[in-house]
């Protein structure tokens, strides 16, 4: 369920900006990439 909320607020999760505002900075939950990455890493 609160994946669906996260996407519900998605206009809402800009914190900050960089580089003369053609990037953003989120504070969304990241637990992907260490799945990801422990994957790829099983794999070499």
């Amino acid at each position: 369920m609160s994946h669906f909320f996260d996407r519900l607020r998605f206009f809402k999760r800009v914190q900050d900006s960089f580089s003369n505002g053609h990037g953003i900075v989120t504070n969304e939950d990241r637990q992907w990439e260490d799945a990801y990455r422990t994957a790829a890493s099983a794999r070499w």
